[in-house]
């Protein structure tokens, strides 16, 4: 449910640009610049929703950097682990959200029937995920020792278009 903030309301669009980008700079302004700015401005919004408004903004804009820093955190993972160092990353992302939502239920939460069925079938599909990756891992494996084969058996150290594709076709299946 989206939250309704009087700051907002308020505001013309492009003062509330200049405020966002207000809030948004270094050193953050405190709860009673905000509020003399947006005085400053002829508006007459209460120190309350001043801050309320102010930490919802803090709030999300921690939120975009930690989702920033994990977009980086998967890039790196992709970079040096390939498709499926990026799905292991992925699948345990995941299933550290999952318990932590499944703690938040043990401790006050009002988890339902229908909350558990979506659970189990959300752990079954996560199993199912981690087993194709393996799979993956190991056809990715035998493409690449066969690669190696190829290229010791020819003695020429480069890799070809046909081993290449001959790789495609045993992690893939089917033909070119």
């Amino acid at each position: 449910m989206s939250r309704h903030w009087k700051v907002e309301d308020e505001l013309n669009e492009l003062e509330h640009r200049e405020y966002l980008a207000f809030l948004g700079r270094s050193p953050r302004p405190t709860v009673d610049e905000a509020y003399d700015w947006l005085a400053e401005k002829g508006y007459k919004i209460g120190r309350t929703a001043v801050w309320k408004h102010k930490k919802n903004f803090e709030q999300t804009l921690s939120d975009v950097k930690q989702a920033a820093e994990m977009a980086r955190a998967f890039s790196q993972v992709a970079k040096e682990s390939g498709v499926t160092g990026m799905n292991d990353a992925i699948i345990a992302k995941f299933q550290q959200l999952q318990m932590q939502w499944a703690f938040g239920q043990l401790n006050g939460g009002d988890l339902t029937p229908e909350d558990m069925e979506r659970f189990a079938k959300s752990m079954n599909h996560m199993a199912s995920a981690q087993k194709k990756n393996e799979e993956l891992r190991q056809r990715f494996d035998e493409a690449m020792k066969t690669i190696q084969l190829a290229i010791e058996k020819r003695g020429d150290g480069k890799i070809s278009a046909a081993d290449i594709a001959e790789a495609r076709r045993n992690i893939f299946g089917g033909t070119d």
